[in-house]
């Protein structure tokens, strides 16, 4: 179904995975970084999709998104973001021109 995705909460370890895990081996792509704030806006999406990747001279290939920081408190009532913290995304990119 379109608009489906899976979300980890990960850990890059070079530790076994415990058993009750599930690893995921991300491999090596070239990377573009862009540092935002959240929670999202449509407009952030914009400005990476509408803007930066047609302009750039790069496409997202297939690989997972990922997203870096904020740290978090476990418990879903500490997930709540009042204020906008600052993350990472990292999409996978290839160079076509």
């Amino acid at each position: 179904m379109k608009g489906d995705y899976d979300y980890y909460m990960s850990v890059a370890s070079t530790e076994p995975c415990p058993e009750n895990f599930s690893p995921l081996i991300v491999p090596a792509l070239t990377w573009v970084i862009f540092e935002v704030k959240i929670p999202w806006e449509k407009e952030k999406w914009h400005r990476i999709y509408g803007e930066w990747f047609p302009s750039s001279g790069y496409e997202q290939v297939v690989g997972p998104m990922i997203q870096v920081g904020p740290e978090i408190e476990i418990g879903l009532e500490k997930q709540l973001l009042s204020e906008e913290k600052e993350v990472e995304l990292w999409i996978p990119v290839l160079k076509v021109r």
